[in-house]
């Protein structure tokens, strides 16, 4: 059997495993398949919100929001940002970091100016800090080099 038919058994038996639908879509995109990939975070993400994993599906929510801004599709990564950020409780320290490096990358200020707020306050609850010192180093302004 092919790597592509063992994960499919393999998600179609376990389809809360994150660790599967990532090695997965790992598989498809190092095959030049990332619109596959992509759908495939988006499948495991879905079944992980159902089996109530927030953190996991938070993991792939923000995996599929990178490729999607690596893939140059904003919209999609933004709903998949969005998504991490849902399930992760609002605070999911990647997706805010991945999400303010996409605005950033596209050169909406007003958007990465909330971002890192946001991110900044999640940072600071993490550390037990109202902010912590070396949060964007980097993390770019817009426009800048």
């Amino acid at each position: 059997a092919t790597a592509r038919t063992l994960h499919a058994r393999g998600a179609a038996a376990l389809p809360q495993s994150a660790r599967l639908w990532a090695a997965w879509a790992s598989q498809e995109d190092d095959d030049g398949d990332s619109d596959g990939a992509r759908e495939l975070l988006v499948r495991g993400a879905q079944a992980c919100c159902e089996a109530n994993d927030g953190k996991a599906a938070a993991r792939l929510w923000t995996s599929a929001g990178l490729l999607a801004a690596r893939d140059g599709y904003a919209v999609e990564a933004r709903a998949a940002f969005r998504g991490a950020l849902e399930a992760g409780g609002g605070e999911y320290v990647p997706a805010l970091r991945g999400w303010a490096q996409l605005e950033s990358d596209c050169g909406n200020g007003r958007r990465w100016k909330k971002l890192k707020k946001q991110l900044s306050a999640a940072l600071g609850a993490q550390h037990g800090e109202a902010k912590s010192p070396v949060i964007f180093k980097k993390l770019a302004a817009p426009g800048s080099p």
